[in-house]
């Protein structure tokens, strides 16, 4: 993932809050996948539900860059 044309533009403030809420997010799917990672290991197969929106797919959703 690169950074938006669009933060050239921006105050700095602006972009502390941009990266930080990007940051937020990327530590929220390292949790999720820390976790799934650790029932794999444990020998627990994860299953995912057909309602269960993919972190990768939410991404490509929001990038509006």
């Amino acid at each position: 993932m690169s950074l938006p044309k669009k933060l050239n533009k921006m105050t700095i403030e602006e972009q502390e809050a941009y990266l930080l809420s990007k940051l937020t997010v990327l530590y929220e799917d390292e949790k999720l996948y820390r976790k799934a990672l650790a029932r794999v290991r444990s020998k627990v197969k994860i299953e995912v539900s057909d309602d269960f929106e993919r972190p990768d797919l939410i991404y490509l959703k929001d990038e509006k860059v």
